[in-house]
């Protein structure tokens, strides 16, 4: 469980990106969905001295489609996608009262549906 009093941007080498800057990255993430949905982008400075470009586009929910962000960041002149924790988000599988939710009974209920399933056809 990640926990913070502060909102971060985490990322690594397999997060590393082809884009030579972060204006192409942002042109790419634009473009993500071809279907004319309404998105936001934002840009600022993060690091310990604010000196590392990082964007956020965000697509809005849409019908049954929920809201999808993602994240670039110039770190060392190589653009990464990032992950975005926010300090005041809610974690998905943790509860403020319990911390971290159990999910194994829903997991083997799922594993048994499949398993008859697979038994059932094949």
């Amino acid at each position: 469980m990640t926990t913070s009093d502060r909102s971060f941007f985490v990322f690594n080498n397999k997060d590393k990106t082809n884009y030579s800057d972060l204006d192409d990255w942002i042109d790419a993430a634009e473009d993500r969905f071809n279907d004319n949905r309404d998105f936001r982008t934002s840009e600022r400075s993060i690091g310990a001295n604010n000196d590392n470009p990082a964007a956020q586009v965000t697509f809005f929910a849409t019908n049954n489609d929920p809201e999808y962000l993602f994240n670039g960041v110039n770190y060392d002149n190589d653009i990464y996608e990032t992950d975005f924790v926010d300090k005041n988000a809610i974690r998905p599988n943790e509860d403020s009262v319990r911390g971290v939710v159990d999910c194994t009974v829903v997991n083997e209920v799922a594993a048994d549906f499949i398993e008859d399933s697979i038994r059932r056809y094949y």
